[in-house]
Protein backbone atom coordinates (compact mmCIF):
# COMPACT_ATOMS: atom_id res chain seq x y z
CA UNK A 1 0.00 0.00 0.00
CA UNK A 2 0.82 3.28 -0.84
CA UNK A 3 0.08 6.86 0.86
CA UNK A 4 -1.14 9.77 -0.62
CA UNK A 5 2.49 10.85 -2.16
CA UNK A 6 2.69 7.62 -3.59
CA UNK A 7 5.57 6.65 -0.86
CA UNK A 8 5.23 3.03 0.28
CA UNK A 9 3.26 2.24 3.89
CA UNK A 10 4.56 -1.32 4.41
CA UNK A 11 7.85 -1.47 7.04
CA UNK A 12 9.16 -4.85 8.14
CA UNK A 13 11.76 -6.06 10.23
CA UNK A 14 13.78 -9.06 11.34
CA UNK A 15 14.87 -9.11 15.67
CA UNK A 16 16.11 -12.18 17.50
CA UNK A 17 14.13 -12.72 20.76
CA UNK A 18 14.16 -15.30 23.59
CA UNK A 19 11.92 -18.24 22.75
CA UNK A 20 9.60 -18.41 25.43
CA UNK A 21 10.14 -15.16 26.95
CA UNK A 22 7.15 -12.16 26.98
CA UNK A 23 8.04 -8.63 25.25
CA UNK A 24 6.10 -5.60 25.31
CA UNK A 25 6.79 -3.45 22.36
CA UNK A 26 5.48 -0.12 21.07
CA UNK A 27 5.99 1.42 17.68
CA UNK A 28 7.23 5.19 17.18
CA UNK A 29 8.30 7.80 13.96
CA UNK A 30 11.55 9.25 14.58
CA UNK A 31 15.28 9.80 14.23
CA UNK A 32 18.40 8.61 15.38
CA UNK A 33 21.22 10.75 14.70
CA UNK A 34 24.90 9.99 14.16
CA UNK A 35 26.72 9.82 17.77
CA UNK A 36 28.82 12.38 18.64
CA UNK A 37 31.69 9.93 19.49
CA UNK A 38 32.55 6.93 17.81
CA UNK A 39 31.18 4.06 20.00
CA UNK A 40 29.40 6.74 21.49
CA UNK A 41 24.87 6.73 22.75
CA UNK A 42 23.01 7.48 19.38
CA UNK A 43 20.69 10.48 20.17
CA UNK A 44 16.97 9.82 19.39
CA UNK A 45 14.48 12.43 18.17
CA UNK A 46 10.85 10.81 18.76
CA UNK A 47 8.33 12.36 16.72
CA UNK A 48 4.98 10.23 17.18
CA UNK A 49 4.40 7.32 19.57
CA UNK A 50 1.70 4.55 20.41
CA UNK A 51 0.40 5.47 23.56
CA UNK A 52 -1.82 2.94 24.64
CA UNK A 53 -2.28 1.96 27.80
CA UNK A 54 -1.73 -1.66 27.16
CA UNK A 55 1.79 -1.67 24.83
CA UNK A 56 2.02 -4.54 22.02
CA UNK A 57 3.06 -7.58 22.96
CA UNK A 58 4.41 -11.14 22.03
CA UNK A 59 5.63 -14.03 23.39
CA UNK A 60 7.61 -16.20 20.43
CA UNK A 61 7.36 -19.86 21.20
CA UNK A 62 8.99 -21.14 17.74
CA UNK A 63 11.99 -20.71 16.08
CA UNK A 64 10.05 -18.23 13.24
CA UNK A 65 6.96 -16.55 13.67
CA UNK A 66 5.69 -13.57 11.47
CA UNK A 67 3.68 -10.91 12.82
CA UNK A 68 1.45 -8.79 11.01
CA UNK A 69 0.73 -5.68 13.64
CA UNK A 70 -1.53 -4.02 11.78
CA UNK A 71 -1.30 -0.07 11.31
CA UNK A 72 0.65 2.20 13.35
CA UNK A 73 -1.18 4.15 16.21
CA UNK A 74 -3.75 1.17 16.23
CA UNK A 75 -3.78 -1.53 18.66
CA UNK A 76 -7.08 -3.42 19.30
CA UNK A 77 -8.80 -1.33 17.03
CA UNK A 78 -7.85 1.86 19.07
CA UNK A 79 -6.07 4.82 17.70
CA UNK A 80 -3.74 6.24 20.08
CA UNK A 81 -0.69 8.56 19.12
CA UNK A 82 0.65 11.64 20.44
CA UNK A 83 4.03 13.42 19.98
CA UNK A 84 6.88 12.72 21.35
CA UNK A 85 9.24 14.16 23.97
CA UNK A 86 12.01 16.56 23.82
CA UNK A 87 15.63 14.45 24.25
CA UNK A 88 18.51 16.60 22.76
CA UNK A 89 16.95 19.45 20.62
CA UNK A 90 14.95 22.32 21.52
CA UNK A 91 11.28 23.48 20.60
CA UNK A 92 11.12 27.18 19.55
CA UNK A 93 7.54 28.53 19.55
CA UNK A 94 5.92 31.39 17.55
CA UNK A 95 2.40 32.94 17.80
CA UNK A 96 0.81 35.54 15.84
CA UNK A 97 -2.65 36.41 17.09
CA UNK A 98 -4.37 39.39 18.19
CA UNK A 99 -5.24 39.34 22.00
CA UNK A 100 -4.08 43.05 22.12
CA UNK A 101 -3.75 44.16 19.11
CA UNK A 102 -3.00 42.89 15.08
CA UNK A 103 0.04 41.55 14.99
CA UNK A 104 0.71 42.67 11.35
CA UNK A 105 0.96 46.49 11.17
CA UNK A 106 1.88 48.16 7.25
CA UNK A 107 2.10 51.83 6.92
CA UNK A 108 1.20 52.03 3.25
CA UNK A 109 -2.09 53.48 2.45
CA UNK A 110 -2.40 50.49 -0.44
CA UNK A 111 -2.41 48.23 2.44
CA UNK A 112 -4.57 50.11 4.83
CA UNK A 113 -7.46 47.95 4.33
CA UNK A 114 -5.85 44.56 3.37
CA UNK A 115 -5.89 41.33 5.05
CA UNK A 116 -2.88 38.93 5.19
CA UNK A 117 -1.72 35.68 4.78
CA UNK A 118 1.90 34.37 6.15
CA UNK A 119 4.00 31.97 5.42
CA UNK A 120 6.93 30.42 7.81
CA UNK A 121 10.22 29.36 5.91
CA UNK A 122 13.16 28.05 7.79
CA UNK A 123 16.22 29.17 5.53
CA UNK A 124 19.18 26.93 7.30
CA UNK A 125 21.82 27.76 9.61
CA UNK A 126 23.14 31.03 10.03
CA UNK A 127 26.47 29.88 9.60
CA UNK A 128 28.36 26.93 8.18
CA UNK A 129 30.95 25.34 10.00
CA UNK A 130 33.40 23.67 7.83
CA UNK A 131 35.06 21.32 10.10
CA UNK A 132 31.84 19.83 10.51
CA UNK A 133 31.06 16.13 8.62
CA UNK A 134 27.54 17.57 7.55
CA UNK A 135 25.65 20.25 8.39
CA UNK A 136 23.66 20.02 5.44
CA UNK A 137 22.37 16.49 6.75
CA UNK A 138 22.05 17.66 9.71
CA UNK A 139 19.59 20.18 9.36
CA UNK A 140 17.32 18.42 6.92
CA UNK A 141 17.58 15.30 9.86
CA UNK A 142 16.99 17.80 12.85
CA UNK A 143 15.14 20.68 11.66
CA UNK A 144 10.92 20.31 11.60
CA UNK A 145 8.14 22.80 11.48
CA UNK A 146 4.32 22.24 12.90
CA UNK A 147 2.17 24.85 11.89
CA UNK A 148 -1.16 25.56 14.87
CA UNK A 149 -4.51 27.05 13.73
CA UNK A 150 -6.05 27.74 17.20
CA UNK A 151 -9.69 29.03 18.02
CA UNK A 152 -12.77 28.56 20.03
CA UNK A 153 -13.89 25.91 17.95
CA UNK A 154 -11.49 24.52 15.65
CA UNK A 155 -8.00 23.05 16.22
CA UNK A 156 -6.20 22.35 13.05
CA UNK A 157 -2.05 21.00 12.84
CA UNK A 158 -0.05 21.08 9.79
CA UNK A 159 3.34 19.92 8.51
CA UNK A 160 3.27 21.98 5.32
CA UNK A 161 1.84 25.10 4.30
CA UNK A 162 -0.01 26.47 1.20
CA UNK A 163 1.98 28.47 -1.99
CA UNK A 164 0.87 31.67 0.22
CA UNK A 165 0.52 30.56 3.81
CA UNK A 166 -2.50 30.89 6.26
CA UNK A 167 -4.22 34.06 6.72
CA UNK A 168 -4.42 35.85 9.69
CA UNK A 169 -7.61 36.03 11.44
CA UNK A 170 -8.77 37.90 14.76
CA UNK A 171 -10.22 35.24 16.44
CA UNK A 172 -7.60 32.48 15.49
CA UNK A 173 -4.32 32.35 16.56
CA UNK A 174 -1.55 30.79 14.22
CA UNK A 175 1.33 28.78 16.23
CA UNK A 176 4.71 27.50 14.79
CA UNK A 177 6.49 25.11 16.35
CA UNK A 178 10.27 24.61 15.25
CA UNK A 179 12.53 21.92 16.66
CA UNK A 180 15.81 22.17 15.55
CA UNK A 181 19.56 20.74 17.47
CA UNK A 182 20.81 24.35 16.69
CA UNK A 183 18.26 26.84 18.53
CA UNK A 184 21.00 29.49 18.00
CA UNK A 185 21.72 29.13 14.70
CA UNK A 186 18.50 29.33 12.50
CA UNK A 187 17.14 31.93 9.84
CA UNK A 188 13.28 31.85 10.09
CA UNK A 189 11.70 34.01 7.17
CA UNK A 190 8.06 35.35 7.34
CA UNK A 191 6.62 36.18 4.31
CA UNK A 192 3.46 38.02 3.93
CA UNK A 193 1.10 38.16 0.94
CA UNK A 194 -2.10 40.21 0.31
CA UNK A 195 -5.27 37.99 0.95
CA UNK A 196 -7.25 39.84 -1.27
CA UNK A 197 -4.47 40.37 -3.71
CA UNK A 198 -6.39 43.46 -4.97
CA UNK A 199 -3.02 44.86 -6.59
CA UNK A 200 -2.49 44.21 -10.38
CA UNK A 201 -1.05 40.62 -10.97
CA UNK A 202 2.00 40.45 -13.04
CA UNK A 203 1.81 37.67 -15.62
CA UNK A 204 4.33 34.97 -14.82
CA UNK A 205 4.98 36.40 -10.91
CA UNK A 206 6.49 33.24 -9.17
CA UNK A 207 5.09 34.94 -5.78
CA UNK A 208 1.55 36.69 -6.59
CA UNK A 209 0.60 39.24 -3.81
CA UNK A 210 3.66 38.67 -2.21
CA UNK A 211 3.93 42.13 -0.08
CA UNK A 212 7.49 41.83 1.83
CA UNK A 213 9.55 39.45 4.32
CA UNK A 214 10.46 39.81 7.77
CA UNK A 215 13.59 38.23 8.99
CA UNK A 216 14.56 36.79 12.61
CA UNK A 217 18.11 35.11 13.60
CA UNK A 218 17.03 32.71 16.26
CA UNK A 219 20.39 34.21 17.78
CA UNK A 220 18.38 36.96 18.84
CA UNK A 221 15.96 35.51 20.91
CA UNK A 222 19.51 33.71 23.00
CA UNK A 223 21.00 36.73 23.22
CA UNK A 224 18.34 38.10 25.14
CA UNK A 225 18.57 35.63 28.15
CA UNK A 226 14.64 35.08 27.76
CA UNK A 227 12.90 32.11 27.35
CA UNK A 228 9.47 33.58 26.50
CA UNK A 229 8.80 37.40 25.38
CA UNK A 230 7.63 39.39 21.99
CA UNK A 231 9.45 40.61 19.39
CA UNK A 232 9.09 43.13 17.03
CA UNK A 233 10.09 42.60 13.79
CA UNK A 234 10.64 44.80 10.39
CA UNK A 235 8.67 44.07 7.27
CA UNK A 236 10.55 44.71 4.29
CA UNK A 237 9.19 45.37 0.68
CA UNK A 238 9.63 42.94 -1.65
CA UNK A 239 11.03 45.38 -4.58
CA UNK A 240 12.53 48.80 -2.62
CA UNK A 241 13.57 46.57 0.17
CA UNK A 242 12.45 49.37 2.45
CA UNK A 243 10.81 49.37 5.79
CA UNK A 244 6.76 49.27 5.52
CA UNK A 245 5.36 48.01 8.39
CA UNK A 246 6.25 45.63 11.69
CA UNK A 247 4.69 42.18 12.92
CA UNK A 248 4.60 41.22 15.86
CA UNK A 249 5.80 37.88 17.41
CA UNK A 250 5.66 35.78 20.67
CA UNK A 251 8.13 33.47 21.73
CA UNK A 252 8.75 30.65 23.73
CA UNK A 253 11.84 28.66 24.28
CA UNK A 254 11.43 24.69 25.50
CA UNK A 255 14.22 22.51 26.17
CA UNK A 256 14.44 19.27 27.56
CA UNK A 257 14.88 18.99 31.68
CA UNK A 258 18.74 18.12 32.24
CA UNK A 259 19.03 14.09 33.62
CA UNK A 260 15.86 13.52 32.92
CA UNK A 261 15.60 10.54 31.16
CA UNK A 262 11.80 9.41 29.04
CA UNK A 263 11.03 5.76 27.70
CA UNK A 264 7.88 4.42 26.66
CA UNK A 265 7.42 1.95 29.61
CA UNK A 266 4.45 3.95 30.68
CA UNK A 267 1.96 6.10 28.94
CA UNK A 268 -0.68 7.35 31.27
CA UNK A 269 0.83 10.87 31.41
CA UNK A 270 -0.28 11.12 27.82
CA UNK A 271 -3.50 9.05 28.15
CA UNK A 272 -7.16 10.71 27.77
CA UNK A 273 -9.81 9.33 28.62
CA UNK A 274 -12.83 9.74 26.19
CA UNK A 275 -15.62 11.38 28.84
CA UNK A 276 -17.75 14.76 28.98
CA UNK A 277 -16.24 18.38 30.31
CA UNK A 278 -16.63 18.60 34.37
CA UNK A 279 -18.42 22.19 34.86
CA UNK A 280 -16.14 23.65 37.84
CA UNK A 281 -16.85 26.63 40.21
CA UNK A 282 -14.05 28.90 40.29
CA UNK A 283 -13.94 30.58 43.66
CA UNK A 284 -17.51 29.10 44.28
CA UNK A 285 -19.62 30.72 41.61
CA UNK A 286 -17.49 32.62 39.79
CA UNK A 287 -14.57 35.71 40.06
CA UNK A 288 -16.30 38.85 42.34
CA UNK A 289 -13.71 41.10 42.50
CA UNK A 290 -11.08 41.51 39.81
CA UNK A 291 -12.51 40.59 36.24
CA UNK A 292 -14.50 42.34 33.65
CA UNK A 293 -17.76 40.28 34.25
CA UNK A 294 -17.98 39.96 37.75
CA UNK A 295 -19.80 37.03 39.49
CA UNK A 296 -23.62 38.15 41.27
CA UNK A 297 -22.49 36.22 43.88
CA UNK A 298 -19.85 37.31 46.40
CA UNK A 299 -16.79 34.93 45.78
CA UNK A 300 -15.77 32.23 48.58
CA UNK A 301 -18.76 32.44 50.66
CA UNK A 302 -21.14 29.98 51.84
CA UNK A 303 -24.19 31.51 49.30
CA UNK A 304 -21.07 31.29 46.39
CA UNK A 305 -20.72 27.26 46.91
CA UNK A 306 -24.40 26.95 47.43
CA UNK A 307 -24.98 28.90 44.07
CA UNK A 308 -22.41 26.70 42.16
CA UNK A 309 -24.20 23.69 43.53
CA UNK A 310 -27.72 24.63 42.32
CA UNK A 311 -26.04 25.46 39.12
CA UNK A 312 -24.82 21.92 38.06
CA UNK A 313 -21.49 22.45 39.20
CA UNK A 314 -19.69 19.08 39.59
CA UNK A 315 -16.90 20.70 41.74
CA UNK A 316 -15.77 24.01 43.55
CA UNK A 317 -12.30 25.55 43.69
CA UNK A 318 -11.84 27.81 46.66
CA UNK A 319 -8.66 28.71 48.76
CA UNK A 320 -8.33 28.39 52.79
CA UNK A 321 -5.92 30.00 54.75
CA UNK A 322 -5.04 29.94 58.26
CA UNK A 323 -6.31 33.04 60.72
CA UNK A 324 -3.85 34.10 63.75
CA UNK A 325 -5.35 31.39 65.87
CA UNK A 326 -4.67 28.89 63.30
CA UNK A 327 -8.99 28.90 62.27
CA UNK A 328 -9.12 27.48 58.38
CA UNK A 329 -10.77 30.41 56.73
CA UNK A 330 -12.01 30.64 53.01
CA UNK A 331 -10.56 33.47 50.93
CA UNK A 332 -8.80 34.05 48.01
CA UNK A 333 -6.35 36.76 48.48
CA UNK A 334 -3.52 37.03 50.89
CA UNK A 335 -4.16 40.00 52.29
CA UNK A 336 -7.08 42.65 53.04
CA UNK A 337 -7.93 45.76 53.57
CA UNK A 338 -9.34 46.88 56.90
CA UNK A 339 -11.27 50.28 56.46
CA UNK A 340 -9.80 52.69 59.71
CA UNK A 341 -11.22 56.42 60.58
CA UNK A 342 -8.22 58.92 60.48
CA UNK A 343 -8.19 61.77 63.48
CA UNK A 344 -8.86 65.23 61.77
CA UNK A 345 -10.45 64.34 58.74
CA UNK A 346 -13.79 64.79 57.39
CA UNK A 347 -13.73 61.87 55.46
CA UNK A 348 -13.36 58.82 57.56
CA UNK A 349 -12.44 56.71 55.05
CA UNK A 350 -8.68 54.88 54.76
CA UNK A 351 -7.91 51.48 53.48
CA UNK A 352 -4.89 49.85 55.18
CA UNK A 353 -3.61 46.57 53.37
CA UNK A 354 -2.95 44.13 56.25
CA UNK A 355 -2.15 40.22 55.64
CA UNK A 356 -5.16 37.61 56.20
CA UNK A 357 -2.49 35.37 58.74
CA UNK A 358 -2.21 38.41 61.38
CA UNK A 359 -6.03 38.24 62.24
CA UNK A 360 -7.45 36.24 64.38
CA UNK A 361 -11.16 34.50 63.00
CA UNK A 362 -12.94 36.89 65.12
CA UNK A 363 -11.32 39.88 64.04
CA UNK A 364 -12.17 38.75 60.24
CA UNK A 365 -15.54 38.19 61.42
CA UNK A 366 -16.74 41.79 63.05
CA UNK A 367 -14.44 44.06 61.35
CA UNK A 368 -15.72 45.89 58.16
CA UNK A 369 -12.85 44.99 55.47
CA UNK A 370 -12.87 45.50 51.68
CA UNK A 371 -11.39 43.15 49.07
CA UNK A 372 -7.39 44.50 48.02
CA UNK A 373 -8.89 46.07 44.90
CA UNK A 374 -10.71 48.67 46.77
CA UNK A 375 -7.36 50.77 46.83
CA UNK A 376 -7.32 51.03 42.93
CA UNK A 377 -11.24 52.40 43.32
CA UNK A 378 -11.52 55.60 42.95
CA UNK A 379 -14.28 56.39 45.11
CA UNK A 380 -12.85 54.61 48.07
CA UNK A 381 -16.62 55.07 50.15
CA UNK A 382 -18.39 53.57 47.46
CA UNK A 383 -15.95 50.42 47.69
CA UNK A 384 -16.57 49.51 51.16
CA UNK A 385 -19.77 50.34 51.58
CA UNK A 386 -21.72 46.79 52.70
CA UNK A 387 -25.35 45.89 53.79
CA UNK A 388 -25.72 46.09 57.72
CA UNK A 389 -27.77 42.88 57.95
CA UNK A 390 -26.93 41.42 55.49
CA UNK A 391 -27.13 37.57 55.03
CA UNK A 392 -24.55 35.65 56.99
CA UNK A 393 -23.95 32.88 54.22
CA UNK A 394 -22.43 36.23 51.94
CA UNK A 395 -20.11 37.11 54.51
CA UNK A 396 -16.46 36.54 53.38
CA UNK A 397 -14.02 34.00 55.54
CA UNK A 398 -16.28 31.44 56.16
CA UNK A 399 -14.50 28.44 58.39
CA UNK A 400 -14.24 25.42 57.31
CA UNK A 401 -14.54 24.05 61.04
Amino acid sequence: PENETGESMLWKATIVLSRGVSVQYRYFKGCFLEPKTIGGPCQVIVHKWETHLQPRSITPLESEIIIDDGQFGIHNGVETLDSGWLTCQTEIRLRLHYSEKPPVSITKKKFKKSRFRVKLTLEGLEEDDDDRVSPTVLHKMSNSLEISLISDNEFKCRHSQPECGYGLQPDRWTEYSIQTMEPDNLELIFDFFEEDLSEHIVQGDALPGHVGTACLLSSTIAESGKSAGILTLPIMSRNSRKTIGKVRVDYIIIKPLPGYSCDMKSSFSKYWKPRIPLDVGHRGAGNSTTTAQLAKVQENTIASLRNAASHGAAFVEFDVHLSKDFVPVVYHDLTCCLTMKKKFDADPVELFEIPVKELTFDQLQLLKLAHVTALKSKDLKESVVEEENSFSENQPFPSLK
